[in-house]
């Protein structure tokens, strides 16, 4: 006779084998009424213990005492490491019913918070009258230059003994508060609503002609080297970088100029090496429009150039419109129309939120080793809403402190707007006339 094989399997615990059916099922009910060890129990009633509020573990503690009958109390205090009145209290409440259902502990209950008497608050606000400024007759208008603990340690000193949260409340009391600086101060440019409307209409002029249309700018200059990024990437450990941006440790500057066209949603990136100057402007705007702009708008002749009042491409700068007569508009024959953003509005520049942005979020935490790198890093930036870039390397060295001759001045074919001519001008081709 064939002896009837038993399908069984071993599993190793902490420190033994445990052999039970091979079925899982089985082996789960059989797991489930084993009894459990002495050194197991401890470990789980604490872990459930752990997860509890104030009320409920007293009366848990109350409920295993019930169970465990004489010296209940005591062997829960031991375990739970609690007094014995305390499980004899909530095995008192269970037993009379007495348990709050809406809330942990009774109305009144826990540390009683003691009312200062106004001889505090008196001595609070003669020591914070020589450190006080600000606006008394506004709402939370006033500051003082002393911290909770030195304001706690001068009441010390008076004999008054208060804690510094005790200190932040009165403070609150007497109307001061926690804030940080608040950009307010300014005064706006006074041509700032008719500017936007000019080149609102403009906007909308050039757009119904299928003109190109190009918002211009410079990025903030970048150290190169191993230089920390603010920001952070993905890796198996962090990137190390110098402890200190000091420019003879890294590679140069990297200065990108940027050109962003809104309808075709494409942004060009000349990265320069040297200064930034006027002249290397017009001549990022020229390498665009030779690789890019003429062959997306065959036959153009306007462009409309959207700019800031300052920098390089200010409204003020003749080397910028020089360089533009001379760089764009007589060898291409274009008809160049810049309109520049009011003082202190640069933000809404669309360069700002639609190229240089995004180049930002793409090289975050990654150090700029090299120009090479940066390079690269620029013309990986996209977006879900289709926006490509390119980026070209110009290590050309630009001169500074550029005057010109008179002369010069007068290539400048330049017709000025009738709405505010300072900041909203046309460039001609020479030989079109003034």
């Amino acid at each position: 006779m064939v002896p009837r094989r038993v399908e069984m399997q071993r599993r190793l615990c902490p420190d033994r084998y445990l052999y039970g059916a091979a079925d899982r099922a089985r082996w789960q009910e059989q797991w489930a009424a084993r009894p459990a060890r002495d050194d197991e129990l401890p470990a789980a009633v604490a872990l459930f213990y752990g997860l509890l509020d104030e009320q409920q573990r007293r009366l848990y503690a109350g409920l295993e005492s019930l169970q465990h009958g004489h010296g209940g109390d005591r062997r829960m205090a031991e375990l739970l490491g609690l007094d014995s009145a305390t499980v004899a209290r909530g095995r008192h409440e269970l037993l009379t019913g007495q348990v709050l259902r809406e809330r942990v502990r009774r109305a009144g209950a826990g540390r009683q918070r003691v009312e200062k008497t106004a001889e505090i608050l008196t001595r609070l606000r003669s020591l914070l009258t020589a450190d006080t400024a600000g606006d008394p007759m506004g709402r939370r208008g006033v500051w003082t230059g002393l911290r909770l603990r030195q304001i706690n340690q001068q009441l010390r000193r008076l004999h008054l003994r208060v804690c510094p949260n005790t200190v932040r409340r009165l403070l609150a009391k007497l109307g001061y508060a926690l804030h940080a600086n608040r950009k307010s101060l300014g005064q706006s440019c006074p041509e700032r609503d008719r500017q936007f409307r000019y080149l609102a209409r403009q906007l909308r002029r050039f757009t119904a002609e299928h003109a190109s249309i190009i918002s211009v700018d410079t990025k903030k200059r970048e150290l190169v080297g191993q230089f920390k990024n603010p920001g952070r990437v993905w890796s198996r450990a962090p990137l190390p970088v110098h402890d200190h941006d000091f420019p003879s440790l890294g590679r140069g500057v990297a200065i990108p100029y940027g050109v962003y066209d809104g309808a075709a949603n494409r942004g060009y990136v000349s990265l320069r090496t040297s200064r930034n100057t006027p002249d290397f402007a017009a001549e990022s705007i020229r390498h665009w429009w030779l690789q890019e702009g003429r062959h997306r708008y065959l036959n153009a002749s306007r462009l409309l150039i959207l700019a800031d009042n300052g920098g390089t491409n200010g409204a003020n700068c003749r080397l910028w419109k020089h360089a533009l007569q001379t760089k764009l508009v007589d060898p291409f024959g274009l008809f160049v129309t810049v309109c520049h953003y009011p003082t202190g509005a640069s933000k809404w520049n669309p360069i700002e939120r639609r190229l240089f942005s995004e180049i930002s979020q793409q090289w975050g935490g990654q150090p700029l080793r090299d120009h090479a790198s940066v390079v690269r890093l620029i013309r990986k930036t996209r977006t879900d809403s289709g926006l490509t870039v390119t980026c070209d390397l110009n290590p050309k060295r630009y001169q500074t402190g550029i005057k010109l001759f008179p002369e010069q001045i007068d290539e400048i074919s330049l017709y000025r707007h009738a709405v505010l001519p300072d900041w909203n001008y046309t460039l001609l081709p020479n030989e079109s006339g003034n």
